[in-house]
């Protein structure tokens, strides 16, 4: 960056300097870049060329101070290549006519220096002699200058206003209504394509002598997007207008969540370009980390990430190993539990923790189908099991150097972000706090509203942005903090390290797919950007959590509320934050897309359309409805006809009567069974488990836990695979299982609408087939109870075809954030 805001294009400083703004100094550097960037763009060529640049976290004054910029950088050009070779009069009687104006305003007899009529008059005169300096000016640099409109400016009515009055005097910009009186190259504009190819100006059709068309935060009006590149370009085919440049400038005063990011510039594109998916855009984002370095009083406060401790322990691996025997408990290796293990900072917090988990009464620290699971399916050796092995993890916090870690990376003024959870629970908080230190009134939460201003915040309740496309809000890179003397976070190695790792890496590569652009290249060495990060890629494995599993885990009070209006419905709807929509936009737009709702919120709402995902697939079950249930049928009659089996009943206990005949026959069958899940590098359950659970019919259990301690004890058995995945989509199909269901759901149909699969059913076989590994990454289609590759990518596609017609958003007419405060 330093290397381009060192060399500015030929002609900023003339710009620059005829910049009369206070606070154009700030935005020097700012300015130097964007001139870049246009200057290598914009064409002086008869080819016609298309810009997009959009800022994030501009402010509104510097928009203003890059808005007055661009309208005199525009000028000069004009005036620049006004090649008239004919010597005109029009600057000779611009000042004639300031000159006899000048002679009227003079200041009669009597009139006092501090009267209000005296400095009425001053002011005036001081205008017109600045009008008569610029004209002047303008007559000694091009005495030929014809003046004639050649660039309109498309703003907004509040910088077309503010802009008429900056260039009040010094006319480097004019509007429609007032160009016969004031002459400019720059035209500030409001009005439609439609309208304007009508007005004609010193006898000819304005637009035709219209070179340069820009927008300034104007891109969302109705009416101004006649003016697009397609358009523009037809016309100059057909009807003699040389337009040479479409720019649109777009600003934004925060920084943007990926997807409000990514859906910002697929709109503007797709009005204003064509039709570009991402990561194709041609636009030029200056992001808000490019912003904090061109901001002279910028203070850099991104987060930054710490870690304690070694990186892997036994003691913790240990648990998460016997815990993968279960399904249904994965709450308790979370993001969510995780962040509430690190604040067990001795033996009585750990003591609270574990009957929390484990103890008989109600939880407040887990949900219900956790507890549920732990009480109701698991023996009590197992749970015993479970919890001392949970136990020597937190032992291991307790007597590690954690807690003089926080202790050491508190600031002088600080604030700590812990786990909602704690925040909520005055006795926890003064527990914690007395343990650390410092004020009860220094935990907050992620959540809370307080004030920032002067803090240093450290973060112990770690929550990154989730996998793409990035759901988890608020966030590392999305937050609230922003008045803070510093953002840092600290965290347990074992715990979190191999996460943030795999995130950075993710969310930069990500990012990195939607910055790029030619001129990224010219100025950054963009591929060396791309290479950098690539090194960054872990070498450890990544461990998946799935973000809507985490949001299930979370307290649905911590997050906010949004409100929505819909036409046509007198009735609001309120939705928790993390609610997931299917939404697209304009009037016969079926460009579908999925997102949170309160990413939602900061789309563009003109005619934005909104269906919620859950409501669109109602009460399908993709367990029931993705598979052929009556090949299964036909597959279970011939494992019924094998086994000598009456019923469906005892097919679901077909493994378990198989392993008691097995057990009457051989005495030291646990043993062996034992010695084949070492084999497989798996650990079979307890022997009192074994007789208690898996050889007792009574105990009903439908499948034993654990998806690869299920498989290989029907490949022992010589169970054929079809019998395992039965099994499978049956245990799933039940109502215990709703969120395993809704969570499956939520991905599976994301998955489908934003890879455009909903767009165009008849290229969905194409875009499943493309995109089938990853899909597989994402979602265990063995618990839908298919495993064969073409077989996912027939049913996805079916599912497609019979969904397609029921999609039913409704327009939305408001939508905002409720203060549950």
């Amino acid at each position: 960056m330093n290397t381009v805001l060192s060399e500015p294009e030929l002609g900023f400083e003339i710009t620059f300097n005829a910049l009369e703004d206070e606070y154009k100094n700030e935005a020097k550097k700012l300015l130097i870049y964007i001139d870049r960037i246009l200057s290598q763009s914009m064409s002086q060529e008869s080819n016609f060329q298309y810009i997009h640049i959009h800022i994030e976290r501009l402010n509104e004054r510097h928009s203003q101070t890059l808005a007055t910029f661009l309208v005199i950088k525009l000028f000069l050009l004009g005036l620049l290549h006004d090649q008239s070779k004919v010597v005109n009069n029009l600057m000779t009687s611009e000042i004639a006519k300031i000159e006899k104006a000048l002679s009227i305003f003079m200041i009669p007899e009597g009139v006092k220096s501090h009267q209000k009529a005296y400095k009425d008059i001053v002011a005036n005169r001081n205008k017109l002699g600045e009008q008569k300096l610029f004209y002047t000016s303008l007559q000694s640099r091009n005495p030929c200058a014809s003046l004639f409109p050649n660039t309109i400016l498309n703003v907004l009515e509040k910088d077309k206003s503010f802009l008429s009055t900056f260039f009040s005097s010094k006319t480097y910009a004019t509007t429609l209504d007032e160009l016969n009186e004031k002459l400019s190259y720059v035209i500030l504009n409001k009005t439609s394509f439609e309208k304007l190819k009508k007005f004609s100006f010193r006898n000819s059709k304005l637009l035709q002598r219209i070179e340069n068309v820009l927008f300034f935060n104007s891109e969302n009006r109705q009416d101004l997007r006649g003016f697009n590149f397609s358009t523009l370009k037809m016309y100059n085919s057909n009807y003699e207008t040389r337009f040479k440049n479409l720019i649109l400038i777009s600003t934004c005063p925060y920084s943007q969540s990926f997807n409000s990011l990514k859906h910002k510039i697929e709109t503007i594109e797709n009005r204003y370009f064509g039709l570009s998916k991402y990561p194709n855009f041609q636009t030029y984002i200056v992001s808000s980390t490019e912003i904090k370095v061109l901001d002279e009083n910028n203070i850099d406060k991104s987060f930054t990430a710490h870690f304690a401790g070694q990186q892997e322990t036994v003691l913790w691996e240990n648990f998460k190993h016997i815990l993968s025997y279960y399904s249904g408990l994965e709450e308790l290796v979370s993001i969510k539990m995780m962040n509430i293990y690190s604040l067990v900072f001795n033996a009585n917090l750990k003591k609270k923790v574990l009957e929390w988990i484990f103890g008989n009464g109600n939880s407040i620290l887990i949900t219900s189908s956790t507890r549920e699971i732990l009480q109701e399916d698991l023996t009590e050796e197992s749970r015993i099991e479970l919890r001392n092995e949970l136990s020597n993890t937190l032992d291991l916090i307790i007597g590690s150097n954690w807690l003089n870690s926080i202790k050491e990376g508190l600031g002088e003024d600080p604030i700590l972000i812990v786990p909602s959870f704690i925040s909520k629970s005055d006795k926890l908080k003064r527990e914690l706090s007395a343990l650390i230190g410092i004020s009860k009134k220094r935990l907050r939460s992620w959540f809370e509203k307080f004030k920032t201003h002067s803090k240093d915040i450290l973060v112990l309740d770690y929550r990154d942005s989730g996998r793409f496309p990035f759901n988890i809000s608020p966030n590392f890179y999305k937050h609230n903090f922003e008045e803070c003397n510093s953002i840092n976070g600290l965290f347990i190695s074992f715990f979190f390290k191999n996460k943030y790792d795999w995130n950075r890496y993710r969310y930069n590569s990500e990012l990195i797919k939607m910055h790029r652009h030619p001129l990224k290249e010219l100025f950054f060495n963009w591929s060396q950007l791309e290479d950098s990060n690539k090194r960054l890629k872990p070498s450890f494995k990544e461990v998946i959590y799935r973000w809507d599993d985490e949001n299930t885990y979370q307290e649905k009070y911590d997050s906010i509320n949004i409100k929505v209006d819909f036409f046509g419905k007198r009735r609001t709807a309120t939705y928790h934050a993390a609610e997931l929509f299917i939404y697209s936009f304009g009037k016969d737009n079926s460009d579908y897309k999925v997102a949170r709702i309160d990413e939602i919120i900061e789309f563009d709402k003109e005619f934005i359309q909104i269906q919620k995902l859950e409501e669109f697939y109602d009460t399908l079950n993709l367990a029931e409805r993705i598979v052929n249930t009556s090949t299964h049928e036909k597959e279970l009659e011939i494992i019924r006809n094998k086994y000598n089996l009456e019923n469906s009943d005892s097919t679901e206990l077909l493994w378990k009567t198989l392993l008691v005949e097995k057990n009457e026959k051989n005495e030291d069958l646990y043993d062996i069974l034992n010695q084949f899940f070492r084999s497989r590098n798996l650990n079979l359950v307890s022997r009192n488990t074994f007789v208690d659970a898996w050889l007792n019919f009574e105990t009903g259990n439908f499948i034993p836990r654990g998806k690869k301690n299920f498989l290989a004890l029907c490949d022992f058995l010589e169970l054929p695979k079809v019998y395992y995945l039965i099994m499978r989509r049956k245990k799933n199909s039940g109502k215990s299982n709703e969120r395993l269901r809704t969570s499956i759901n939520n991905k599976m149909f994301g998955l489908l609408f934003n890879d455009g699969c909903f767009d165009d059913s008849n290229h969905a076989n194409k875009i499943i087939t493309r995109n089938l590994n990853r899909y597989k990454a994402e979602i265990d289609f063995e618990d839908l109870g298919i495993a064969q590759d073409d077989i996912i990518i027939q049913e996805l596609k079916s599912l497609v075809e019979l969904l397609v017609d029921t999609i039913k958003l409704e327009r939305l007419k408001d939508i905002q954030t409720v203060d549950n405060d």
